[in-house]
């Protein structure tokens, strides 16, 4: 029940506040079902960047002090995904994974976003992640992806 009700409040908090340079904080976000844990996707040459740290420039979408390394009781994690090219399409996935220190993943949370114009090339949220993970200490990757290809990949950790 409790990871039913953190995705809610996932959906609910991105939706709230995912900024595009394009079209600002309009997308609308459904949860899909996580897939079983798996090795992590091979990350092609290109792919652009997320970026973390404690806010972003609403003008830019850029992180304004970055960084990688979080406490668990941060209550504030912001991200800035810079996509290598434009999203192409109106419906890509974000998608949020624990990573082992052998590099396997297991995704935690999948969802499916909506961008109000399909050439935004940069979206940004700020959100309490460390409460979404539940507070543990670990490695975490987010992906943006439309279908098969990543348009921006990013880790950080928390820690204690």
């Amino acid at each position: 029940m409790k990871r039913g009700l953190a995705l809610v409040c996932l959906v609910a908090a991105i939706a709230a506040g995912c900024s595009t340079a394009a079209s600002g904080p309009s997308a609308t976000l459904a949860p899909t079902d996580a897939p079983a844990p798996t090795d992590a996707p091979t990350v092609e040459a290109g792919t652009g960047i997320i970026s973390f740290g404690a806010s972003f420039n609403t003008n830019t979408l850029k992180i304004i002090k970055p960084a990688n390394s979080f406490k668990t009781t941060s209550k504030l994690i912001a991200w800035s995904a810079d996509f290598t090219e434009a999203a192409g399409d109106t419906a890509i996935k974000l998608t949020l994974a624990s990573q082992t220190s052998g590099g396997s993943e297991s995704v935690i949370y999948r969802l499916d976003i909506e961008l109000a114009d399909p050439k935004s090339d940069i979206v940004a949220n700020k959100i309490d992640l460390a409460s979404l993970l539940d507070r543990k200490p670990g490695t975490y990757v987010m992906r943006y992806l439309r279908g098969g290809t990543t348009l921006a990949e990013g880790t950080f950790r928390l820690v204690k």
